[in-house]
């Protein structure tokens, strides 16, 4: 176990690699970056890298009338991308009496004021981001953390959980200094393996052999043991690390907790690979291993506290780890084959298909790294954030502006069933060069939705909201600027129309086609005039339902093509501001001469 110096050494080397790397933070305070770390590794590191350090920074909500909440954002490692309040305490020492308060208060100020729409005691940033996060979940439940890079006593962590009110126990974290610098030594571990180490088994020569792999029954608390030494780098070969799902961890939980001597019975236990392994007594040593199911399992044994010891059943798969075809092939089928108590989600299984690999080779080429694993970090060039992108992000950005499918937002089970026509058409039917331009416009939207230019829009919520409408928009202005496209005034909702459209879009050469100084200037424009009429479409609709809210109308798939109709009647006006903005961008100069 790591000591308080040994974590106090760890964060002061990571904060000055932060002042370093990211400029926005050269002259931020160290608690500040703390909490840039935390957020970092826990709630932004498994998106594929669908987040920038703007994305994070915008998550931090901390300074005068903060209510003890420092950050909040949305957990992608949850199946419902829970809301996530968190407050976080960099110093050497805690006093668990202001803990237990300021946890309290937290909980209570987002369940008695934020929930009602009270205000009048927090600052602007936290309504504001609060409720945009808020548009990104289905579970109604908030969850809390609280990290602190001190290192307690266990009876201090247990006084710690024993003071949280039942109703409340299943949804606060404590992230204490030695897990969390374990956990960040974890995400950043490259290898696919750990190197060596050892589980213990429940007693000398029980083990039933198939071929050259073994099943054995391995001690929870060894288990517990390694995966807070290794954290991540455990699960290197996992084709996810551990996704949340609140009734499989509470599950899992009450049976740690209240009958540990059943758990053989209800899970179906773990699966490891590894290059060699050695039974020597209890002792079950293995070289260059990692867990490749049951990541969740692990997880919640790791942080679930428990007295009793008790054993899980694990098949250890011998594989030469060095071929790395080889045995990505063979142990995707093994995972996907014994995962039975949580669905691989389709992303995870696609990742090592020819397209992807070939998509891969091709943004390459054109200076982007595509990221299809969860966990795969940013090589050094291409830190910038318009110069990666995950496999997630890319689908979205072909969904939204490529496909014209905007309100498909965060619905990924649609991008990925390939019986839906989606996958192939955004992965392997797209120029790349689109999405490289999609990106970028992504990123300007992001940067420019907390803005004072955003806030002074017809509707500000509809504004933060729109991103995905936003880049169909542009897409679709590219289109009819580049060749002239279909007049849709007189047209109703026809899918059709819509279909010919993106079929269209997906054989563009690009969407920005004109290199201009005033670039972002130009897109900030485009973005106002685009928000505004998506705004005076809502309010239409809802003068009809006076019920309706902004977040639902933009989920509705019938919106966009109302909106469409709107965008295009408003371009094909004379002398109108859409049109001028467009054509800086997206109307070919002819060749000087």
């Amino acid at each position: 176990m790591a000591t308080q110096e040994d974590v106090r050494s760890f964060f002061e080397n990571e904060i000055d690699n932060v002042r370093m790397e990211v400029p926005k933070l050269q002259d931020a305070k160290d608690y500040t970056i703390f909490t840039y770390l935390c957020l970092k590794y826990y709630y932004f590191y498994d998106q594929t890298s669908d987040s920038s350090d703007e994305d994070i920074l915008n998550a931090i909500v901390d300074g005068s009338n903060d209510c003890s909440i420092d950050a909040i954002c949305n957990d992608y490692s949850s199946e419902e991308r829970d809301v996530f309040l968190i407050q976080t305490k960099y110093r050497t020492s805690l006093d668990t009496t202001d803990a237990i308060g300021e946890i309290h208060e937290m909980i209570n100020d987002v369940e008695e004021k934020l929930k009602k729409k009270h205000y009048s005691t927090f600052n602007d940033r936290i309504p504001n981001r609060y409720w945009t996060c808020r548009d990104d979940t289905t579970n109604p439940d908030d969850q809390f953390s609280f990290f602190t890079s001190f290192v307690p006593r266990k009876k201090q962590k247990e006084y710690l959980m024993s003071q949280i009110p039942d109703q409340y126990r299943d949804r606060v974290y404590f992230r204490f200094g030695d897990e969390i610098k374990n956990f960040i030594e974890g995400c950043k571990e490259q290898k696919a393996y750990v190197e060596s180490g050892e589980l213990i088994i429940d007693r000398k020569d029980n083990f039933l052999t198939y071929q050259d792999s073994i099943l054995v029954n391995i001690s929870a608390k060894s288990l517990k043991d390694l995966y807070t030494r290794m954290q991540r780098s455990l699960l290197g070969m996992n084709l996810r690390f551990y996704v949340r799902n609140k009734t499989v961890d509470s599950g899992l939980k009450q049976t740690i907790q209240r009958t540990p001597e059943n758990f053989w019975y209800f899970n179906n236990g773990l699966v490891i690979a590894c290059d060699n392994f050695n039974l020597d007594g209890t002792h079950l040593k293995m070289n260059k291993f990692s867990i490749i199911n049951g990541g969740q399992t692990t997880d919640m044994i790791q942080k679930t506290d428990f007295d009793d010891d008790f054993v899980i059943p694990c098949k250890v798969i011998k594989t030469d780890m060095d071929e790395q075809a080889l045995t990505e092939y063979r142990i995707t089928d093994i995972a996907k084959a014994t995962n039975s108590q949580k669905p691989i989600q389709q992303k995870d299984l696609v990742a090592n298909t020819p397209e992807q690999n070939c998509l891969k080779g091709e943004l390459k080429k054109l200076g982007i790294q595509y990221i299809t694993k969860n966990g795969e970090t940013i090589q050094k060039d291409f830190k910038d954030k318009n110069k990666h992108l995950g496999i997630d992000q890319l689908g979205k950005l072909g969904l939204a502006a490529v496909m014209q499918f905007p309100a498909s937002r965060n619905n990924s089970s649609v991008l990925y069933n390939k019986e839906e026509g989606y996958y192939s058409k955004i992965y392997s039917g797209t120029t790349p060069l689109l999405f490289i331009d999609l990106l970028k416009i992504d990123n300007m939207y992001k940067s420019f939705q907390n803005t004072k230019i955003a806030e002074s829009t017809v509707n500000a919520g509809i504004t933060r909201n729109a991103r995905t409408y936003a880049l169909a928009c542009i897409a679709y202005l590219s289109l009819i600027t580049q060749k002239s496209g279909p007049n849709l005034t007189d047209i109703d909702n026809d899918p059709v129309v819509l279909k010919e459209i993106a079929d269209q879009i997906r054989k563009l050469p690009s969407i920005i086609i004109n290199q201009i100084d005033d670039e972002e200037i130009v897109f900030i424009g485009l973005f106002v005039e685009i928000a505004n009429i998506v705004a005076d479409s809502f309010e239409l609709e809802k003068a009809k339902n006076p019920t309706l809210n902004e977040s639902n109308y933009l989920k509705r798939k019938d919106s966009y093509n109302n909106i469409l109709k709107r965008l295009n009647s408003q371009y094909y006006k004379p002398n109108n501001e859409l049109k001028k903005l467009s054509d800086k961008l997206f109307l070919r100069r002819p060749s000087a001469i």
